[in-house]
């Protein structure tokens, strides 16, 4: 198809070149050529008059640069790429306009006019400074040259678009990749965060980057991981923002990432200023994460120069946040699930161990005694085990294991029952432990006491002191005139409210018998005093101690530590001591030496390394019995050592011995 142009019929007019209605045909219309290097437009030679007005009828950014100066000719399209320099620009030399990217841009005007030749670069990196700070910006454009009548280059025609869009979104996309890829080779959330912070801040060449989280404990956001572009120097604090940048902290709590491009000037809070000074930077950004409402973790990199970050920088560190939180909290999701795992299997096999050593330690005059009253135990134990269950193992109150224990009884109006006494939190061991306690007097009071008639009333009371310990009382009251047998002393019951009271749970136990029934006083402390420094003695400093020919039990379960105690004296081994802490294990090590241990890993939440290394400096063969399957021996331990899982069987325990310690003295 052919297009022909059929010629215009205008009026003659030297200034038709400038017509139009675009905002840049009017400036150059009004513009004051008088003393123009240009001179008056009506003497302009053709050659530009022509070329101008292709220039101001283009939709495309164009430009021409005339003259020996390259002085500035454009139309609307392109009077946005100088930014506040329009339009100051116009008819202004190049080497004016554009100061910032002139050694960039001067080679390319030189070898134009040289060569003759036209010139189209892509993607081209052009630092402005357009608005306070430096811009990377990117360009596609072509210089063609123009020629005078006489041949000769007068000048050079421009067009060209910004691209800096889609580098930075390509530079974007395969920081994310990298960052992707790298960050799964991290093992934990501490290297993760460490390479997420230095990654970022050489992508975004910056001073300073770091992770801020929320402390529960004081509200605050203490640092926790850092990167310094040299190495070394302290991050400025985000911790206090609320406090002297109100407003802004108050965007990064609603989820709106925070912007600051200078910080050396008047308007900014004299207090920020102060930090962000000691700290050597002088702009901030910051992306917030926030998690079922409330801000849990801030990113942040500073600048030590005033900079005006892009929006693809506020994209990638708010990016760059999101998948370092969603990856540590899975790593932490899965070290949650590997602990709660094996935690389950730990209390799973220290209930099988509970319940095989009630098994072992219960005794009956006939078979049928005897099954009822392993029944009514472990349907004990089953009730603790519940009762913790629905509270997901937390803090028990006291009143709740006293009632389920005393559900039975509780309904029946032949008996009374009273309880009194403030809330009282239970940690998940002394709910069990102490639940066995309780039972025991509940089955006493059910044979012999006022929840065996009618007219019977118990009554319980407890409460706290300033030293955060617990005082109950239980005090049972028969019926006038009734006889009330004296419970048996020295059984199964009384020697496990013993072992539970005074060795499991550091406390006292008063019991006796009034005129009217049974009267019993339980104190103990309901906070373990773990030592923060447990010192362990080494091969080199070894106290001389009075040897034992005994067995040393380390277990915080009564029962288990009961069980363990028999079965060592049926093997016709001697127990010089049992320990259900490191401290009280410590001290009996230190006052006689044993010569074999069984040790428990756990105790009341506290490991039992400590004691492991003490007896192994001893030279004291050790036999580890517990619920926990990854035990491994501690470096440096020349004694013998080997470990049985719980629960614990005779005929396990006597190999054991034979393994470690035979012939045992």
């Amino acid at each position: 198809m052919t297009v022909m142009l059929r010629h215009q019929h205008l009026p003659s007019d030297p200034m038709n070149f400038l017509s139009g209605s675009s905002e840049m045909a009017r400036r150059i219309r009004e513009f004051n050529w008088e003393n123009h290097p240009f001179g008056p437009a009506e003497e302009w030679p053709q050659s530009l008059r022509s070329a101008l007005s292709i220039c101001l009828h283009s939709k495309l950014p164009t430009a021409i640069y005339w003259g020996s100066e390259l002085r500035l000719l454009y139309n609307d399209a392109w009077s946005h790429i100088p930014g506040p320099r329009h339009p100051a620009a116009l008819g202004a030399p190049a080497r004016e306009v554009w100061s910032d990217i002139w050694h960039i841009i001067e080679p390319q005007f030189t070898e134009l006019i040289r060569s003759g030749e036209g010139l189209y670069v892509e993607d081209q990196l052009l630092p402005m400074q357009r608005y306070g700070s430096v811009e990377e910006t990117y360009w596609n454009y072509s210089f063609t040259a123009i020629r005078g009548e006489d041949g000769r280059i007068v000048g050079v025609f421009n067009s060209g678009s910004e691209t800096t869009d889609k580098v930075l979104a390509q530079r974007q996309t395969s920081f994310l990749l990298r960052f992707d890829e790298k960050l799964r080779a991290r093992s934990d959330p501490d290297r993760a965060r460490r390479y997420a912070a230095e990654f970022l801040g050489e992508h975004l060449e910056v001073a300073q980057v770091g992770f801020c989280e929320f402390d529960p404990k004081t509200g605050d956001f203490p640092v926790v991981e850092s990167w310094c572009e040299s190495g070394e120097g302290s991050p400025a604090d985000f911790s206090a923002l609320d406090k002297i940048y109100p407003s802004e902290a108050n965007l990064l709590a609603n989820g709106v990432p925070l912007r600051i491009e200078r910080m050396d000037d008047d308007a900014a809070p004299p207090r920020l200023r102060e930090i962000f000074a000691s700290a050597g930077v002088n702009a901030a950004i910051a992306a917030p994460w926030i998690e079922q409402g409330r801000l849990v973790c801030v990113l942040f990199a500073y600048s030590r120069e005033p900079r005006s970050w892009t929006r693809y920088e506020m994209a990638t560190i708010s990016e760059v946040l999101r998948r370092s939180w969603v990856w540590m909290e899975q790593r932490r999701a899965r070290e949650r699930e590997r602990i709660m795992i094996r935690e389950i299997d730990h209390r799973a096999r220290n209930v099988l161990a509970v319940t095989k050593s009630v098994i072992h330690l219960t005794q009956a005059d006939s078979i049928e005694q005897l099954r009822a009253k392993i029944e009514d135990r472990i349907a004990s134990l089953a009730r603790s085990h519940s009762l913790l269950s629905s509270e997901s193992w937390t803090d028990i109150d006291l009143a709740k294991v006293l009632r389920d224990e005393l559900e039975p009884y509780g309904e029946s109006d032949l008996v009374s029952i009273n309880m009194d006494g403030p809330k009282v939190n239970l940690s998940a061991q002394m709910t069990q432990s102490l639940a066995l306690v309780l039972h025991e007097l509940t089955t006493n009071a059910a044979k012999y006491g006022p929840l065996s008639e009618n007219g019977g009333q118990l009554s319980i009371r407890w409460r706290t002191d300033d030293a955060n310990r617990l005082e109950l009382e239980w005090r049972e009251h028969v019926v006038a005139g009734n006889k009330t047998p004296n419970a048996p002393q020295g059984g199964f019951g009384s020697k496990l409210m013993n072992q539970i009271i005074l060795q499991q749970l550091n406390g006292t136990l008063e019991r006796h018998m009034e005129s009217d029934g049974l009267f019993c006083r339980i104190a103990l402390p309901l906070e373990h005093d773990v030592s923060e420094d447990q010192s362990v003695e080494t091969t080199e400093d070894i106290p001389e101690t009075e040897p034992s020919r005994g067995v040393l039990i380390v277990e915080d379960e009564a029962l288990i530590a009961m069980d363990i105690e028999m079965m060592i004296e049926d093997l016709g081994h001697r127990v010089s001591a049992t320990a259900n802490s490191v401290s009280a294990a410590l001290e009996a090590i230190n006052s006689h030496t044993p010569s074999l241990a069984v040790v428990d890993l756990n105790l009341g939440g506290e490991s039992s390394e400590p004691v492991i290394a003490a007896l192994g400096a001893r030279g004291v063969p050790i036999i580890v019995a517990s619920g926990y399957s990854d035990f491994e021996a501690p470096d440096g331990i020349s004694a013998p050592i080997t470990k049985l899982m719980k629960p614990v069987s005779r005929e396990l325990l006597e190999q054991a011995i034979e393994k470690v310690a035979m012939p045992l003295k």
